[in-house]
């Protein structure tokens, strides 16, 4: 059964007790993207270069909401969620002039993940 996170509408919670309530619904859905590329320096070598973003996890396939220029010119990308562990994924698709891509888990953890929804809940 999918891990479904929804945010209670927050009655008399202060504001620091909303912020915590929050990231408790929601962080275990936020990834951290580390990605590399290589380019050639000054002298004509090639190096790797190592860049990171985040991103949010947004079905069970393990599509994956995150920003072009995180991914951008990536050969290897991989996802950690939050630990030592990185899972590797691939590039489904991206448009650099909105600045959004989508990237996809090839490797996954053992437990559901949990979705951060788009939008809310209920409406069509």
């Amino acid at each position: 059964m999918p891990r479904l996170r929804v945010l209670p509408i927050p009655t008399i919670a202060t504001d620091e007790q909303n912020n915590i309530e929050v990231y408790r619904t929601f962080s275990p859905g936020v990834v951290n993207v580390h990605s590399t590329s290589y380019a050639r320096d000054f002298f004509g070598f090639v190096e790797p270069q190592e860049g990171s973003g985040s991103g949010s996890v947004i079905d069970q396939e393990g599509n994956i909401l995150t920003n072009y220029h995180v991914i951008e010119g990536a050969t290897k990308l991989a996802v950690s969620f939050g630990g030592q562990k990185n899972y590797a994924a691939q590039l489904v698709g991206g448009d650099p002039d909105t600045d959004l891509a989508v990237i996809k888990l090839i490797e996954r953890p053992k437990e559901p993940l949990t979705i951060i929804c788009l939008g809310r809940l209920g409406e069509a």
